[in-house]
């Protein structure tokens, strides 16, 4: 087909806005890893300001945050492009037009490195695209080969179950053998809609009390949370996942048309809060092992394939 024949988007179909007023409701997944070699600060922050997104890359760093300030960790955004299909009702025939468009953003992921004399950490923050293009950069810019995924141990995702424990919508255990369960290994408990479980009945007093019953993920709420610019307080619904890592859901945030912040800054910012509240001050990860029966180390991102598949 000639090219001057393609069906082009009329200027009316198009709005341009603010980069504050783009948003929508997402849902981050946070995981954490060791990497090696081990980098300084400074080598960390040289990698990022040499991974810049530029025109015609499928991924690379849209933003970058505190490289300067060496009292909080390096921060880059990261972006992945590609092409994205639209289907236009053409004003003079009343008929679809099928366009496809390229350097669309498609995905972004924020990650998050923690520096020291004795080891490199990644916090990442994403969803479930750009995943394998994040690992081709932080080897190709970074010079990082090693990926040990860390993960709330059994007991952590007790105690972050517990302190929460009048406010689940869902949980998922395995209480095998456990004085009262017999041979089940899987019970999952849901809520009505928009109901917490009540943790006054039975079987959720034996979980509560029986220490030994494993828990294998569970679901709760963050009330009224905000930080500024924001001039709301959201609900934050998150689940501990079965893979130890933790998925949050936020709503669509209303960004003050005054403020020149981007909204993917404040929705990452805002998702870093949720999960450090969510996790608390104590040191809940531990590594995974190749001998560890509970969770297998696989490639970056791809615990428990089945389950992320499935996310």
């Amino acid at each position: 087909m000639d090219q001057r024949s393609f069906p082009l988007i009329p200027n009316d179909y198009v709005t341009r806005v603010a980069r504050n007023q783009i948003g929508g409701q997402r849902t981050i997944t946070v995981r954490k890893y060791t990497v090696m070699p081990l980098h300084s600060r400074e080598e960390v922050v040289s990698a990022i300001q040499n991974s810049s997104l530029t025109f015609g890359d499928n991924f690379g760093v849209i933003q970058s945050h505190d490289l300067e300030d060496k009292s909080r960790n390096p921060r880059m955004l990261c972006g992945l492009v590609g092409e994205r299909n639209l289907i236009l009702i053409n004003q003079s025939t009343n008929k679809p037009d099928y366009l496809k468009v390229r350097n669309v953003l498609l995905a972004t992921i924020l990650v998050e490195f923690i520096t020291s004399e004795e080891k490199l950490e990644l916090i990442v923050y994403g969803g479930k695209q750009g995943n394998k293009e994040l690992v081709t950069l932080l080897k190709e810019k970074f010079g990082i080969t090693e990926f040990t995924p860390q993960v709330f141990s059994d007991e952590s995702v007790r105690k972050l179950c517990e302190n929460r424990f009048d406010r689940l919508f869902h949980i998922e255990i395995d209480p095998y053998d456990k004085d009262g369960w017999g041979t089940i290994n899987y019970a999952n408990f849901k809520s009505g809609r928009g109901q917490y479980i009540r943790s006054d009945v039975e079987r959720m007093k034996q979980i509560l009390e029986n220490k030994e019953i494993f828990i294998r993920s569970f679901r709760s709420m963050l009330h009224n949370q905000t930080m500024p610019p924001l001039q709301d307080y959201y609900d934050i619904k998150f689940e501990v996942l079965k893979d130890r890592g933790v998925s949050i859901d936020l709503p669509e945030l209303i960004l003050p048309r005054a403020t020149d912040v981007s909204y993917e800054t404040i929705l990452y910012d805002f998702a870093r809060k949720a999960y450090l509240i969510i996790i608390g001050d104590e040191e809940l990860h531990e590594v995974v092992t190749e001998t560890d029966d509970t969770t297998q180390q696989l490639t970056l991102f791809d615990l428990y394939p089945d389950i992320l598949d499935s996310e």
